[in-house]
């Protein structure tokens, strides 16, 4: 992703028992910007890690790498990941449904999951994140977890969002970065707790609709 990519249309494609289903990595040292991708009508079955996968840490050592730029400061070689919409995404069966991890210099920025459904192990996990929006998406969670757990994430916008009763947390809120989180139209009352706050999370991070 050095290079960047962007203004990418992806439409009518199906993943069966692939490792991940929607896949973006990068890390520091990196560089490069990638935005402003568009996927649709996607259908995925037993995929064996996360339907929806974002990871700014994602390393795999070569013999040849040099030493990499560790520091969060935003430089020449910060990779920016921004603007993508994905819309008709069907999961039946993966580890998690969504994972998003940015840098805290460099948010991962400006994503929609709109109109889909995702069946996984796990539900929605952010941090680092920014502008993220889940709209008409439902998720049927296996593990007794919180169906979002979001750390160090601002303007999280969870809108429509339905999932199966008797889980143990909606929203579960991990430290003191978090940021105008806001539930929308979602049911409140099919979980033991709408909100768990840790690590200093506060309840004023969140707001209902």
């Amino acid at each position: 992703m050095s290079g960047g990519a962007n203004n990418i249309f992806i439409e009518n494609c199906t993943f069966m028992g692939t490792d991940k289903g929607l896949r973006f990595k990068s890390t520091r040292g990196r560089g490069g910007v990638v935005e402003n991708i568009y996927a649709r009508n996607l259908t995925m079955k037993d995929i064996l890690q996360e339907a929806i996968f974002f990871d700014m840490f994602y390393f795999v050592k070569f013999a040849t790498d040099g030493v990499r730029d560790n520091s969060p400061v935003v430089n020449e070689g910060t990779p920016i990941f921004r603007n993508m919409v994905f819309d008709n995404i069907i999961c039946n069966g993966a580890k998690t449904a969504v994972f998003i991890r940015g840098l805290s210099e460099m948010p991962v920025q400006g994503i929609t999951i709109s109109n889909s459904t995702i069946a996984a192990d796990k539900g929605v996990e952010l941090t680092d994140a920014s502008g993220i929006k889940f709209d008409n998406v439902r998720l049927v969670i296996k593990n007794q977890l919180p169906v979002f757990s979001i750390t160090g994430s601002k303007d999280i916008s969870i809108n429509k969002v339905q999932y199966n009763n008797g889980l143990p947390t909606l929203l579960q809120l991990n430290g003191v970065e978090n940021e105008r989180v806001q539930v929308i139209g979602t049911d409140l009352k099919s979980t033991g707790k709408v909100l768990e706050l840790k690590d200093g999370a506060k309840e004023s991070s969140v707001t209902y609709k």
